[in-house]
């Protein structure tokens, strides 16, 4: 093997190494870590379930176990709309840090989580809290009836 090649297979050697190395460490966090510097956090079933509402135990009766607003966004990678308000979620996540949680469901990995919210369309938004029913909004609103709507559920 001449110099050049050896150089090529070096250079490909590192780059394999940087990325497994890469993949290792983001798929070694949970759903929940991945996204713990922004602030809307990616949700799963078993998250749903210990944060939000029982399904497994209480399938007919619907009580939410949270103790403070939450807001969950169903979407999907490939929707445009979905992606027109992941960055207006996050904007709100942190205008209300502390006050509401917010957390974004993908419907092609968590199909469980959107039949039961009857998720028929993306975006879907819910609102959650102890006070109110759920109360789900579909499609892209912007900013201002994200906030009118938060606001409600803070009353």
């Amino acid at each position: 093997m001449n110099r050049k090649n050896k150089k090529i297979a070096f250079i490909g050697l590192m780059i394999l190494a940087v990325s497994i190395i890469g993949y290792a460490s983001v798929s070694a966090l949970s759903p929940g870590q991945q996204n713990k510097s922004r602030g809307v956090v990616q949700m799963d079933k078993a998250m749903y379930i210990d944060k939000i509402y029982d399904f497994v135990e209480a399938p007919n009766s619907f009580k939410y176990k949270g103790t403070r607003p939450v807001v969950v966004d169903f979407y999907a990678d490939w929707c445009r709309p979905c992606k027109h308000i992941a960055p207006i979620m996050e904007e709100l996540s942190e205008k209300y840090k502390g006050q509401v949680d917010f957390y974004k469901v993908n419907v092609d990995h968590e199909r469980e989580l959107a039949t039961i919210h009857n998720v028929q369309s993306i975006p879907m938004v819910i609102f959650f809290s102890k006070k109110t029913k759920p109360n789900a909004v579909m499609g892209a609103l912007n900013k201002e009836d994200y906030i009118s709507l938060i606001e409600e559920t803070l009353k």
